[in-house]
């Protein structure tokens, strides 16, 4: 568990009166609690007022203590005055390894002994590393997340000539398929939301953020969209304060981009197609790390009941989700697949009332083959969000959604199992029978 280090002084003037400077090396500000039975070891150094012999920590009401004996000449060196070259500042290292496992730590007091008595400095305590920062007016961020997207905003990420070469060839295995197969494609990149409101972001966005990187990458090709101008010229209205997603109106943006690059009639479409919205008060995912978690309002697409069915759904979480969408009454009697990532959930809203069948494969821009040959689309959608740039979906032909979905039933408990069989057998599995391939894919 990944851990943040606090401290709180037994009393406010406690540090002052007590030592003249300090500084705890292990464990480090930012701390990984492993669970492999290593000991929990505390170390540093420290300059104390009244010559203490002793740093003192109590873990729980165990008690460990170690002397103040190491040399330390890098300390005397780096401080100046009346301190530096004196041997209490070279002898003034310490270092106390106990016999308790490091993840059984949640916090400990530490003190100095002098004349066998244990001056308390303060508590040391460990929590978890939040996942939330929160902006200007309460806006919500992804943080301390596993794709690093705050040291990608900032520039402190290059993409390196390997990962280049990787996505350059993913791209170019595709490109040869689509065009032996048919099918038109395009690649949407969602940005971040930090990049659509950087004014509620608290951190100053770099001009080699990674997105920029990437689309420098692709730049001389059309068939990239990154909508970052469009989503942010309507701003608060495409993606909302307590999720790190794009609201339906700001898919919706994405939507007319990706219509109008196939060359398909979008005037048309919004001509005869009434959109409407309606305002929700929702928890997003960033909201419900919160406690208490707040509501905030939402952009949500209306969509009439009677306009499309879903007539396959097998009901698994993020990667290696099949939905399949089945409108009759759609703009265009055409097939359009999906190889997208969380923010394709509500991009297919309006792409169910464009086309009349949209398969929604959550892969993360990764393809399957086997789709493209049971659907043979008319057009192929690859969808990844911008804080995902750092690993490149799997080279044409290597992907295989039937194994992420085998990986993840296996995990499933009996019970978990059975409600997932319940689930999927209550669709009909629409007019043409084709959605049974996709149930021989999610069998458990």
């Amino acid at each position: 568990m990944t851990t943040l280090r606090n401290f709180i002084p037994a009393k406010a003037e406690s540090i002052s009166e007590l030592i003249h400077a300090w500084n705890l090396e292990e464990p480090a500000p930012s701390f990984e609690s492993r669970d492999d039975g290593s000991p929990f070891t505390i170390s540093g150094w420290v300059l104390s007022v009244h010559k203490a012999t002793h740093v003192l920590i109590d873990i729980a009401g165990r008690r460990f203590s170690g002397p103040i004996d190491i040399e330390r000449t890098d300390v005397a060196e780096a401080l100046s005055g009346e301190f530096k070259g004196t041997r209490p500042v070279l002898t003034c290292g310490f270092s106390i390894v106990t016999n308790i496992p490091s993840s059984d730590v949640p916090s400990f007091d530490i003190a100095l002994t002098h004349d066998d008595q244990p001056c308390w400095l303060g508590t040391f305590f460990f929590e978890e590393l939040s996942k939330v920062q929160i902006g200007r007016d309460g806006w919500l961020f992804l943080d301390n997340d596993t794709n690093n997207s705050v040291e990608q905003y900032v520039g402190d990420v290059i993409l390196d000539d390997q990962l280049k070469h990787d996505w350059m060839d993913y791209i170019r295995h595709f490109s040869t398929a689509a065009n032996e197969r048919g099918f038109e494609w395009r690649f949407l990149l969602a940005p971040g939301k930090e990049y659509v409101l950087p004014e509620y972001y608290p951190h100053a966005c770099s001009p080699f953020n990674t997105p920029n990187q990437f689309v420098e990458l692709f730049k001389a090709d059309a068939r990239f969209i990154y909508p970052l101008a469009e989503l942010t010229h309507d701003k608060a209205l495409t993606y909302w304060k307590g999720d790190t997603h794009w609201t339906d109106y700001g898919a919706y943006v994405a939507f007319t981009r990706i219509i109008s690059s196939f060359g398909l009639d979008m005037e048309s479409f919004e001509r005869h197609m009434k959109i409407s919205y309606t305002i929700e008060q929702s928890k997003g995912d960033l909201a419900e790390k919160l406690d208490p978690p707040p509501l905030h309002p939402r952009i949500a697409f209306s969509i009439p009941d009677s306009a499309l069915a879903v007539t396959f759904n097998n009901h698994i979480n993020n990667n290696g989700k099949i939905v399949v969408f089945e409108n009759p009454s759609a703009h265009m009697h055409r097939t359009l697949v999906v190889f997208g990532s969380s923010s394709s959930d509500s991009l297919v809203k309006p792409l169910t009332l464009f086309f009349s069948r949209v398969v929604q494969v959550h892969s993360s821009a990764s393809v399957d083959t086997t789709i493209l040959d049971h659907e043979r689309p008319d057009h192929v959608l690859l969808q990844s969000n911008s804080r995902f740039i750092l690993e490149c979906p799997a080279v044409y032909g290597t992907y295989s959604i039937k194994s992420v979905i085998a990986e993840k039933l296996q995990r499933l408990t009996d019970l978990e199992r059975e409600r997932l069989k319940f689930k999927v057998a209550n669709y009909q599995f629409g007019t043409s029978h084709k959605n049974n391939f996709y149930k021989a894919l999610s069998t458990m």
